[in-house]
């Protein structure tokens, strides 16, 4: 499951290899462009991660571009959410524009509540020297 998938690009790679994969964005606009990749083992629809369930039994859910749009409030049901909607021994993988502030380090805090960290880490990417959060968890 890729959450805040876009226009599908990395969700249309990833069904290559994977049995399903499920592609979940806010913006109507970004799933109407996702679902030029549609195909069998590969859907898309519109979701919100706040308000939304989210459905169970992922082995992988990538979350990119989604946790600086989430209000502080929302964020430790949105922790729980994508904790209930792994398996056990899936991943999350965490990919953000966030500044290492605290409340950045309240986000990844709470998801350490339900899932175990394997790696959180700071990410500098050039040309423009961007700052992301990349956080590795595993549902144990």
């Amino acid at each position: 499951m890729e959450i805040g998938c876009g226009d599908g690009s990395l969700s249309a790679q990833l069904s290559r290899d994977s049995r399903e994969v499920v592609g979940l964005d806010i913006s109507m606009e970004a799933i109407k462009l996702a679902k030029k990749h549609e195909r069998e083992n590969l859907k898309f629809s519109m979701h919100n991660i706040e308000r939304d369930p989210l459905m169970g039994d992922n082995s992988l859910i990538i979350c990119e571009d989604v946790f600086y749009y989430i209000p502080f409030v929302s964020m430790k049901k949105v922790a729980k959410k994508l904790s209930d909607a792994l398996i056990g021994g899936g991943i999350l993988l965490v990919i953000d524009y966030l500044p290492e502030d605290m409340e950045t380090r309240y986000y990844y805090r709470l998801l350490s509540q339900y899932l175990t960290p394997i790696r959180i880490e700071p990410v500098i990417y050039s040309p423009e020297d961007a700052r992301f959060m990349t956080a590795l968890y595993r549902k144990v």
